[in-house]
C-alpha cells in the first residue's frame, strides 16, 4: 500500500529547503567576506613586509639628496624580490624613482588607471589586481623617519606566487562548502 505524501509534510520540507538556501546564502556571504578580509590582510602583509627593506636611514638620506643615484640598488632588489615594480615618491608626493620588471605591460596599464591615495603616517593603501591567473597587490606605504615623520612613499606592485594564490582560493571554497554542509546537517 502506497502512502500519500501529506500536504503538511510537503509544506514543512519546502520551508526547510528555503530556510537552508537562505541561511546558506547569508552565512556563505558572511564567511566569504570574512575570509576575503583575512586574505587581503595576509596578502598586504606579504607585500608590506617586503617593502620594509626601503624604510631605513639610508633610504631617508637618499630622499633628502638625489634618490636616483640609488637606482642600481632598487633594480637589484626588484630582480631579487617578488615585486613587479617599484616607485618611490617624495614627501611632496612627486615621483622620484620608478623601475619595473619586463613583461608586465597589462598590469602596468591597469595600475596607471588606478589612482591611489597617499596615506598619512599611520595609514596604508593597497589595491588587488588580477591579471589572468596571477594576483598582484599594489601597496603604498609611507616611509617614516625615526621621529615618525613621513619623508617619502614606497609604492610596490607585489606578485603573489601561484601556489599561495591557489591556496587562498581553496581556503575560500572550503569555507563556503563548510557553511553549506553544516547548515544542511542542522
Amino acid at each position: 500500500m502506497k502512502h500519500a505524501v501529506h500536504p503538511l509534510n510537503r509544506l514543512i520540507a519546502t520551508r526547510l529547503l528555503l530556510a537552508w538556501v537562505f541561511l546558506s546564502a547569508v552565512l556563505g556571504s558572511a564567511s566569504y567576506y570574512f575570509e576575503s578580509r583575512q586574505i587581503d590582510t595576509f596578502v598586504f602583509n606579504l607585500a608590506a613586509q617586503a617593502a620594509m627593506h626601503f624604510n631605513n636611514s639610508e633610504t631617508e638620506a637618499a630622499f633628502l639628496a638625489d634618490v636616483t643615484q640609488h637606482r642600481p640598488m632598487v633594480e637589484t632588489y626588484l630582480k631579487e624580490s617578488r615585486f613587479a615594480g617599484i616607485r618611490l615618491f617624495g614627501r611632496d608626493q612627486q615621483l622620484k624613482l620608478e623601475s619595473w620588471k619586463a613583461g608586465i605591460g597589462n598590469v602596468l596599464n591597469r595600475i596607471e588607471r588606478h589612482r591611489h591615495t597617499f596615506p598619512d603616517a599611520e595609514g596604508t593603501h593597497y589595491n588587488k589586481i588580477w591579471e589572468g591567473e596571477s594576483l598582484y597587490v599594489q601597496v603604498v606605504i609611507p616611509l617614516l623617519s625615526p621621529n615618525r615623520k613621513v619623508y617619502g612613499y614606497f609604492e610596490g606592485v607585489y606578485e603573489i606566487d601561484t601556489a599561495t594564490t591557489a591556496a587562498l582560493e581553496q581556503r575560500i571554497i572550503n569555507s563556503l562548502l563548510i557553511v553549506v554542509v553544516v547548515i544542511g546537517l542542522t
